[in-house]
């Protein structure tokens, strides 16, 4: 994003009120974009860290979501029409700015491939009502291709003592670029994953300390930073900010983003590490 777009969207999207007001039209921005994008790979946020993916025509989501699922008032839009494009959806874990059980409900009779982990699947099978000849169970560090994409999931780092759940994450890879997905990481103990080898992107959502946002500093800043500045990336994308579902101790906000850029430089200078907002898009062959 140029500083122009940042500051739009700092303007629109920020604040409860704000966002509230201008969902609509970022949807239909966001999932219009979507739509027509053919060529190249680009990821677009629908919320705090739930994206819409093109990878050259093939239409994909990861976590797909609505703001409306976490925040009461919001006008519904026509989500079936608006993703009719879709042919693939991946799962992570079941916390409720991840796991949107309505949007799924919707989407229930679409032609659309489910990767769903174990954990996820005992509700969506019956609740979603999903058909189980669409529905498919990632194993870690098996490979699975679809369209143009190799799927590699892992068990992600969400668990941290009596903390957290399950999660899976996903390394994508397309057209020889590898993108990394660990999710909502909650340990820090980057020995825990496998060795993912060179990557371009890796997507980090923003966590330092439950409850520790209004500490200076948050608590696990410096973990948060050794551990993403770890990995053989060319590039980190911070997402997971303004999560509107969350009070202000756990709401990590721009301030929190500064922080975690200027740690991650430090440890990595040459390392690229941008900011995605709910509406960005992210051109992922760059």
């Amino acid at each position: 994003m140029n500083e122009t777009e940042v500051e739009r969207q700092y303007e629109e999207y920020t604040t409860l009120s704000a966002a509230h007001l201008h969902y609509q039209d970022l949807w239909a921005r966001v999932s219009s974009e979507w739509q027509e994008s053919r060529s190249g790979c680009q990821v677009w946020l629908t919320y705090a860290a739930n994206y819409l993916l093109n990878c050259d025509g093939f239409k994909f989501a990861l976590d797909p979501f609505s703001m409306g699922s976490r925040v009461p008032g919001i006008q519904p839009v026509d989500y079936l029409n608006d993703l009719h494009s879709l042919t693939l959806v991946l799962l992570s874990h079941e916390h409720n700015d991840h796991l949107d059980r309505e949007l799924i409900k919707t989407l229930h009779q679409a032609e659309v491939t489910w990767i769903i982990p174990p954990h996820l699947q005992a509700f969506l099978r019956d609740a979603a009502s999903l058909p189980n000849a669409r529905i498919l169970t990632p194993q870690p560090g098996q490979r699975l291709t679809i369209g143009p994409l190799t799927i590699i999931p892992f068990d992600s780092l969400h668990l941290n003592g009596q903390n957290g759940v399950s999660e899976t994450g996903y390394l994508l890879e397309c057209r020889g670029k590898r993108w990394l997905f660990p999710g909502d990481i909650r340990n820090y103990d980057s020995t825990r994953l496998p060795d993912f080898g060179p990557l371009n992107v890796v997507f980090a959502h923003l966590w330092l300390g439950k409850g520790g946002a209004l500490e200076d500093p948050p608590p696990l800043l410096n973990e948060f930073c050794d551990f993403f500045a770890h990995f053989d990336a060319d590039r980190v994308v911070v997402s997971h900010l303004y999560e509107f579902g969350r009070d202000e101790r756990d709401l990590w906000t721009e301030s929190h983003y500064l922080q975690v850029k200027e740690g991650i430089l430090k440890r990595k200078p040459a390392m690229k590490v941008d900011l995605a907002l709910m509406g960005t898009r992210i051109d992922l062959y760059c």
